[in-house]
């Protein structure tokens, strides 16, 4: 099931309805929801229009930690005869947040309105 079929659902649960028909019986009426019913269009149509507004929003990072480490040999120091690269990984530590700052540099908090997210396609290839 994707988006499409959840919106036509709920377009069917919510125009479903009880009818007294001549004989005083109750009937329940189902909206036609087939392929190419006017509620499969419009089914369609939304679904397509959720995709395109979330695909052109830009969603920000409120919170993210992240460990890295820099692997052994990467890190060259320059300036003397016994300038080497590091022996050992060097760990370290990224965060992005709006309540807390442990990394201590002060642009943990201002990188929240810089960070984006994307959405580049829908799980699963449909909707």
């Amino acid at each position: 099931m994707g988006l499409k079929d959840d919106i036509l659902k709920a377009f069917e649960k919510n125009l479903t309805h009880d009818k007294v028909n001549q004989e005083g019986e109750i009937e329940t009426i189902k909206p036609a929801i087939g392929r190419g019913t006017p509620l499969d269009t419009l089914a369609t149509e939304l679904r397509d229009a959720f995709i395109d507004f979330l695909v052109k929003q830009d969603f920000n990072i409120t919170n993210m930690e992240a460990p890295f480490m820099i692997k052994p040999g990467q890190i060259n120091t320059v300036g003397s005869p016994a300038a080497q690269a590091n022996a050992a990984p060097v760990p370290g530590f990224v965060q992005i947040s709006e309540t807390s700052n442990k990394v201590g540099l002060p642009t943990v908090n201002s990188n929240v309105r810089t960070s984006k997210v994307k959405l580049l396609r829908v799980k699963g290839g449909t909707a």
